[in-house]
């Protein structure tokens, strides 16, 4: 497991789940169980990411809220955090993919 940069506390997992749940990830032709996000991506991103991405915004960091799916298409600096079924322009992606610079 690769070392996580200081500001990142979720895990890969958890934000590739995340990922797969918002569409960006996934394909028509990938036969894979549908993905629920309240029964299988919820609980790891509560685990993993809603303590600094969460509802709390006193605790929140980057102003990036993970926890509703508003929060995590909320444009920033004109362009969404994740884009819909492009993972390769969604900037949420390229950062928990990326490994330590």
């Amino acid at each position: 497991m690769l070392p996580q940069r200081a500001p990142i506390r979720c895990t890969l997992k958890s934000l590739t789940l995340a990922a797969i749940a918002f569409g960006i990830g996934a394909s028509s032709a990938w036969a894979a169980p549908k993905v629920d996000f309240n029964r299988d991506v919820r609980p790891v991103l509560s685990d993993n990411c809603f303590a600094c991405h969460g509802p709390d915004s006193k605790q929140r960091m980057a102003q990036l809220r993970l926890d509703n799916k508003d929060g995590a298409f909320a444009p920033r600096q004109n362009h969404p955090v994740i884009v819909p079924g492009n993972s390769a322009a969604s900037p949420l992606f390229k950062r928990i993919s990326a490994g330590e610079k």
